[in-house]
Parts: C-alpha cells; sequence; structure tokens
C-alpha cells in the first residue's frame, strides 16, 4: 500500500534511468514527494540489469560525448554520489580499442583531449605490441585505431541496488508490482492530474516521468511519440564466455568494438568471463513483446559471437560452458538517440526518458540530472551547469528534427 495519495512526482520505471531522475530530483528539492513504480517483483528485472555497462565516450555528436564525460565521472565518483557508506556498484578502469578500418580518429581524439581524457590513436602494429592477446593480421599494419585510456565499465546490479538504497535514504518511496497503465488528465486536458495503476487504484500527481524503457508505449500517453520515433523494443544477444588464469589474463585483455567481426566484447575482472554481443545493425532488429520474448540465446547467434570473439582472440581456449541470454534495447528506429523531455506539448507535468539504443547506462546519470533540472529549474553540485544541460535537453527533445538516418549502438 503506498504511504500517500497524492505525489509531487511519480516516476513509472525503477530502471536505471527512473531511479536516476528520483536522485537528482530530490537532491534539488529534498522536501519533494517521489514515488518510483514499477510492475516488476523488483530490482534489476528489465534491461538495466542485463546492460554490459561499458562506460566509454567516444560518439559522433560533441554533445553527446560531452553527455558520457559527464556520466563517466558520476560513475568514478560513485560512493559521493549515492553518498553511502557501502556501495554495492564499482567503476572498473579499462581501456577500449576501436576496431573500424577507414575510420579517422583525429576528431574524436581532440574532443576527448579537450574535455580532459586520455586517448590517442595507435598503428595496428603498435596495437598489437600493447595487446598481444589480439590478432590483428586481418588489419592494415599502418591502420590507426582509436584507444580510449580513460573508459571502463560498472556492474549494472550494483548501480541499481545502490541507487534504490539511495533514493530510499533520501525519502523516496519505491513500490514493486505496480504497474502504470494511464495518465488520468485535468478536464482540459493540459496537464496530468492522476496516474492509474493496474490494480485499479490511483494517485494524484504534480508531475509524471515515463522511464519504461521497452514498455513505454503501454502508456497511452506514450503511443504518439512512439508512432514518431519508431520506437522498438528489439532482442539483443549475447554471451558469456568463461575463461580460466590458464586460458590467458584478462587484465592484458581490452574492451573492443571490432568491427571487420561485428562484435564488442569485455572481460569481466574478478568473475573470469568474457561478455560478447553485436555491433551489427542488422542484429539489432527483431522487435519482440517485452513480456513474451526469448531470453535465451539462438545457437546460431551464439556461434556467431563466438567466433567473432575466438578470431580477434585467437589465443582463447574453445573450452568450457557458454552461457548464452538475450535481453532488450528500447530502439529508436529514426536517429538511434534517446528521446529526453516533455513527453508532448498538449500536457505541461509529462516528461519522457526513453529509446535509448543501448546508451542508457552510461548517459542515465545525465538524464536523470536533465529530468531533474527541466522539472525544477536547478542545478546541483557535481552536475550539469544551466547551459549544458539546457544544451543537452535541447539535443534530446522529444519534438526536435532526426539528428541523423543512422541508428546503431556505436554511433
Amino acid at each position: 500500500m503506498l504511504a500517500r495519495k497524492s505525489y509531487d512526482v511519480v516516476i513509472a520505471g525503477a530502471g536505471i534511468i527512473g531511479l536516476h531522475a528520483a536522485k537528482q530530483i530530490k537532491r534539488r528539492v529534498p522536501d519533494a514527494s517521489v514515488l518510483v513504480v514499477d510492475k516488476a517483483s523488483g530490482l534489476a528485472a528489465g534491461s538495466s540489469g542485463y546492460s554490459s555497462a561499458v562506460l566509454r565516450c567516444r560518439y559522433s555528436f560533441a554533445t553527446m560525448t560531452e553527455m558520457a564525460v559527464l556520466g563517466l565521472s558520476t560513475h568514478t565518483t560513485w560512493q559521493d554520489y549515492v553518498e553511502l557508506k557501502d556501495c554495492q556498484g564499482q567503476f572498473t578502469p579499462h581501456p577500449i580499442v576501436w576496431l573500424v578500418p577507414g575510420q579517422d580518429w583525429n576528431q574524436d581524439v581532440d574532443r576527448l583531449q579537450q574535455l580532459g581524457l586520455r586517448a590517442e590513436t595507435v598503428t595496428t602494429t603498435t596495437l598489437s605490441d600493447h595487446y598481444p592477446l589480439l590478432g590483428l593480421e586481418d588489419l592494415d599494419p599502418c591502420a590507426n585505431h582509436l584507444v580510449e585510456h580513460s573508459s571502463g565499465y560498472f556492474d549494472p546490479s550494483g548501480a541499481l541496488l545502490d541507487l534504490a538504497a539511495s533514493c530510499k535514504q533520501a525519502g523516496v518511496e519505491l513500490a514493486f508490482r505496480k504497474s502504470v497503465v494511464d495518465v488520468g488528465l485535468h478536464h482540459h486536458g493540459h496537464r496530468a492530474e492522476a496516474v492509474q495503476f493496474g490494480d485499479g487504484s490511483s494517485v494524484s500527481v504534480g508531475n509524471v516521468i515515463n522511464c519504461l524503457g521497452p514498455w513505454c508505449d503501454q502508456l497511452p500517453l506514450a503511443r504518439d511519440l512512439s508512432a514518431r520515433w519508431d520506437i522498438k523494443p528489439v532482442r539483443i544477444q549475447a554471451v558469456h564466455k568463461p575463461v580460466t588464469q590458464a586460458d590467458l589474463d584478462l587484465r592484458r585483455l581490452p574492451i573492443v568494438c571490432d568491427g571487420p567481426n561485428g562484435v564488442y566484447f569485455r572481460p569481466q575482472l574478478g568473475h573470469d568471463h568474457i561478455v560478447v554481443s553485436t555491433i551489427l545493425p542488422e542484429e539489432e532488429r527483431e522487435v519482440v513483446d517485452p513480456d513474451a520474448f526469448n531470453s535465451a540465446a539462438d545457437p546460431e547467434s551464439r556461434t556467431r559471437l563466438l567466433s567473432g570473439l575466438h578470431a580477434r582472440v585467437p589465443t582463447l581456449e574453445a573450452r568450457g560452458s557458454v552461457h548464452g541470454y538475450a535481453a532488450l534495447y528500447t530502439m529508436n528506429r529514426r536517429d538511434g538517440h534517446p528521446v529526453v523531455g516533455q513527453g508532448t506539448t498538449a500536457v505541461d507535468n509529462y516528461y519522457v526518458a526513453n529509446a535509448f539504443t543501448g546508451h542508457g547506462f552510461k548517459l542515465s546519470p545525465v538524464v536523470g540530472d536533465i529530468l531533474a533540472y527541466q522539472l525544477t529549474g536547478l542545478t546541483t553540485h557535481g552536475g550539469g551547469t544551466a547551459m549544458a544541460l539546457q544544451r543537452f535537453g535541447d539535443l534530446l527533445r522529444p519534438n526536435r528534427e532526426p539528428l541523423w538516418d543512422q541508428v546503431s549502438v556505436v554511433a
């Protein structure tokens, strides 16, 4: 049973975006009543819990790079951000190597260095010397590749547990097994005034934020936006390949975005396995029902992903049981970028943060910052400036024109 009959803010979705938004709102307005609801029985049941949580900052658009850098800063100072004595989540620094033949990386290196990150271009020959576990014989010895040295990865389940604890500590109310089915509008239609739940109950509301991810268009108010941006839940497959110390030292294997083999992979230090998934657009198109999809990897997909990994890490033994699984991306099939901000000009107090197309985890602290700024008009120490948050919000606003015509998890 909920503690109140009226809330200043109701957030639909207790994934990484919804929890960051709740956290950021309470940082600005400690007395605000904030409710986060989710249809799942607990944390990490949706896309957030299955994220590979790679924290890289190279993006095609400069503003997206700025956002990723701020997100990285939050994750590298995580304990200060969540304000907890003991944290479950942890940032693991680890370099990322981009193998994309024919790409000019000079602008990316300049951009990353200007933002205070360590990045460089290196030739195939130099890369082979630095990372001898990588098989690079298929690449031009003189070709240049990007290395992000300031990158790494995070534990997504730990992040969710920490954020939930931090939100509760700040007075946010979390309710699970409670689905939002509709938003009731004022009789003039320009403001949301109630949130209706699947169990027949409802609460009065000052603001509503839709952070439902793959379930975002299950709210009737969201369907026009989903149609405009062709937002769809898409099944993405991945494998965990176990590795023993006798096979290779995972500390010497970078995170790799491998264009020729159509995969990305990262080592999971401390857990002795490698996560492998796809970067091929044609493997990011399987639209599914988020409540009824095959969560196991297809045999042919497992084989292809492992083949890509073994082609790039030829000394890795093809032994040990492999765990394959499938999870969900919420794809923006118009321009591959999130939609964040006022969900419709017709309803003043309804906001959305969806369609992250695989980029949600790394951007989540900044998206929470944007939403909280838009709701309150306030900034916080350590977050984005008002000018930066305005720019970020302008780029991702739901009523923008498409940024470009590409859709990719490595855009």
